[in-house]
């Protein structure tokens, strides 16, 4: 795993079963920015014949990269669950490549956090897709 992540990071993707079933891997995380990225593999294909990666897959990247810049975002650690998925595919991903996805979390209110990422392939100028998104952030314990 090629990563700039601080060693708590990496040991927290490395210890999500769903990530490493899929192999999605740390890229860094650069402030309150986050990135992840999925290598290409046949069975996370929606065509064998094109190579392409499936949109549930690029799904779940966004899904997970959200997550993390939540959690880059949070000044207090509370429980949080993807309230709103939103995932505009603009093209399909080049035969074979790995797909990288860069999130921010831009926004925080009292219950909501708000994020935005772009997936590309390794044409970087042309995104694969866009992503909006909204976490669910937990009460406090004790609070109603």
């Amino acid at each position: 795993m090629n990563s700039n992540a601080p060693h708590p990071w990496r040991d927290l993707m490395a210890n999500i079963p769903f990530n490493q079933e899929l192999g999605i891997e740390f890229v860094h995380v650069d402030g309150l920015n986050c990135a992840l990225r999925l290598p290409y593999r046949d069975a996370l294909a929606s065509d064998l014949h094109t190579q392409s990666m499936h949109g549930g897959a690029l799904a779940a990247l966004a899904d997970n990269t959200f997550g993390f810049a939540v959690f880059r975002r949070l000044t207090t650690h509370r429980a949080f669950a993807t309230l709103d998925l939103r995932i505009d595919y603009m093209r399909p991903a080049s035969p074979g490549q790995t797909i990288t996805t860069r999130a921010e979390c831009h926004h925080v209110t009292r219950s909501v956090a708000f994020v935005r990422a772009v997936a590309t392939d390794e044409d970087e100028s042309r995104p694969v897709a866009m992503a909006t998104g909204q976490a669910m952030r937990a009460r406090p314990s004790g609070s109603r």
